[in-house]
C-alpha cells in the first residue's frame, strides 16, 4: 500500500469548517438549521457532520454573489488577471491533493488508485480556462452592415451563477463549472451535493488561500428542495446544473419561467455499437474495464452493447469473463478495480446506475444504430470497428454528444455534454466558456483608441 494511502485510511473529518458555510468570503457563525450526517461509503458509518442550509442560507450566498459581480471587482479585472488566480487554485489544488484524494474513496466508494488522480486533472482544468484568457476572442472587431461606422462582439460575463453538482464526482464538477465561470468573470454560489459536500468545503479553502474577492465563490451545501430556491431567485443570472434528468427537467421548467440561462448534463443510457469487423476480445476488455470505473456510477457509462446477431453470444460470454479479471475490493486495496456503491438506496431497477449491462442483438449494421439511437438520452456512445472511416461514418449517425471509437471516451479537455434529454449546453474546453459568456454587439460612430489600424 502506497504512502498515500495509508495517510487516507487514517485521515478524519476533512474539514475543520463542516459546521460552518463559506458566503461572502468568510467561514460565518454555525447556522442555527439542521445538520447533515455524512456516510462512509463503506462501512456505511458516519464520516462527518455538515451544515444543511435553508432558505436564509441560500438567501445570503445569493446576495454575496449578487454583490460581488455588481459592485466588487471580479468582474472589472482583466482575462489575465483573473487567469492569475485559475493558477493559483491549481497549484493549491495539487498542493492538497492528497486530501482530495482520500475523500472521494470515503463518500462515494472510489477505489483510491482512480481518486489520487482527480486532484491533479482538475487543476489541469483550471490551467487549461487560464491558458484561454490569451487565446479567445472576448472581443472581436466587426465590420458593421446596418449602420456606424466601427463594430466590436464583446463577450461578457453572464452574471451570477447557480452551480449545484452531483454526488457522484463532486471535484470534476467543481472544476467543469468553476473554472470558465471565474475566467468569464461571473460570481457563484456553489451548492455541494448533502451525500458528499467535503470537496466543496475544501475548494472553500483554497478560494481563500488564493485570495479570491469575498462573494466571488460562495459555497453551501443544501437538499433538493431548498437547492431550488437558488434555481429560482431571480437575481441569478444562469443555472448550471448535473444531476439526473428528471431533476433536470425541473430545473429547466423554472428557469424557463424568468428565462434564466442554464446548462443541463443529465443522465444517459449509452450505447456501444460492436459491429462485425471489430475484435471482440478487445471490445470486451475495453467495456469491462469502463464499466468498472466508479463502480458504473457515471452518467457516460456504455451499459447497452449492441452486436451483430450472429456475433451475439461470443460477447455475451467475454463481457462477463473480463468483469471476473477485476477485483472487488476496499477502497484503499491499491489492487482493486471496483469498490462498493456509494448510498443503498442506489439498489433501484428502472434507471440501474451500477456496473450492469445489456448485450442486445442486432441485425445488421442499420439495426445496430437504431438500437442505439432508441432511447430519450443521447450523451455518449461507442463504436467497435477495425475500420476508421467506417467509425467515422457510424459516429456520424449516433445521437450522442460524444464518440469514442474502440474505447469508451470522455474529454472535459475538449467537450462534454448530450443531446436530447441528455442535456442542453457543453462543458469542457471553449465549449464549456461559452454558456458562462453573453454577447454585446458595440456600433460606433468611430474607432476608439487602442483599436487603430
Amino acid at each position: 500500500m502506497s504512502a498515500d494511502a495509508s495517510v487516507a485510511r487514517d485521515l478524519g473529518v476533512p474539514t475543520r469548517h463542516a459546521g460552518r458555510f463559506y458566503i461572502g468570503g468568510e467561514w460565518g457563525e454555525p447556522p442555527a438549521s439542521p445538520t447533515l450526517d455524512v456516510i462512509d461509503a463503506s462501512p456505511e458509518q458516519l464520516y462527518f457532520t455538515a451544515a444543511e442550509a435553508k432558505a436564509p442560507d441560500i438567501a445570503r450566498a445569493v446576495t454575496a454573489a449578487r454583490a460581488a459581480f455588481d459592485e466588487g471587482p471580479w468582474p472589472r479585472l482583466t482575462h489575465t488577471e483573473r487567469a492569475g488566480y485559475l493558477r493559483a487554485i491549481a497549484n493549491a489544488m495539487r498542493e492538497r491533493g492528497q486530501e482530495f484524494s482520500a475523500i472521494w474513496p470515503r463518500e462515494v466508494g472510489v477505489v483510491h488508485t482512480m481518486a489520487s488522480h482527480v486532484a491533479a486533472s482538475v487543476a489541469d482544468m483550471f490551467d487549461l480556462y487560464a491558458n484561454l484568457a490569451a487565446t479567445h476572442p472576448f472581443e472581436e472587431t466587426v465590420m458593421p452592415t446596418a449602420g456606424g461606422e466601427f463594430g466590436l462582439l464583446v463577450r461578457e460575463p453572464v452574471g451570477v451563477v447557480g452551480a449545484i453538482i452531483p454526488w457522484n464526482g463532486p471535484l470534476g464538477m467543481i472544476g467543469a463549472k468553476l473554472a470558465p465561470a471565474l475566467l468569464a468573470g461571473c460570481t457563484i454560489g456553489l451548492k455541494s451535493s448533502p451525500e458528499a459536500p467535503a470537496e466543496g468545503y475544501l475548494f472553500a479553502e483554497i478560494a481563500a488561500a488564493v485570495g479570491l474577492p469575498p462573494g466571488v465563490v460562495n459555497v453551501v451545501t443544501a437538499d433538493r428542495e431548498v437547492s431550488e430556491l437558488l434555481v429560482r431567485d431571480p437575481r441569478v443570472d444562469k443555472i448550471s446544473f448535473t444531476g439526473s434528468t428528471a431533476a433536470g427537467r425541473r430545473i429547466a421548467s423554472l428557469c424557463g419561467e424568468r428565462i434564466a440561462r442554464v446548462t443541463l448534463e443529465l443522465g444517459g443510457k449509452s450505447a456501444a455499437v460492436v459491429l462485425d469487423d471489430a475484435d471482440l476480445e478487445t471490445a470486451a476488455r475495453s467495456l469491462a474495464a469502463a464499466e468498472c470505473m466508479m463502480t458504473g456510477q457515471l452518467c457516460s457509462s456504455l451499459t447497452r452493447i449492441a452486436v451483430s446477431r450472429i456475433r451475439h453470444g461470443a460477447p455475451g460470454e467475454a463481457i462477463p469473463a473480463e468483469f471476473g479479471r477485476g477485483v472487488a475490493g476496499g477502497r484503499f486495496d491499491e489492487s482493486a478495480h471496483m469498490g462498493p456503491r456509494a448510498i443503498r438506496r442506489q439498489r433501484f431497477r428502472e434507471e440501474i446506475f451500477g456496473p450492469v449491462l445489456s448485450v442486445i442483438a442486432a441485425d445488421d449494421e442499420e439495426h445496430a444504430v437504431a438500437i442505439a439511437n432508441d432511447t430519450i438520452y443521447g450523451l455518449n456512445a461507442s463504436v467497435f470497428t477495425e475500420d476508421v472511416d467506417r467509425a467515422r461514418a457510424v459516429a456520424g449517425r449516433l445521437r450522442s454528444g460524444t464518440v469514442g471509437h474502440n474505447a469508451w471516451r470522455s474529454d472535459f479537455g475538449v467537450s462534454f455534454g448530450g443531446y436530447k434529454q441528455s442535456g442542453i449546453g457543453r462543458e469542457g474546453g471553449t465549449e464549456g466558456l461559452l454558456p458562462y459568456l453573453e454577447t454585446k454587439y458595440v456600433v460606433l460612430d468611430g474607432r476608439p483608441s487602442g483599436h487603430e489600424g
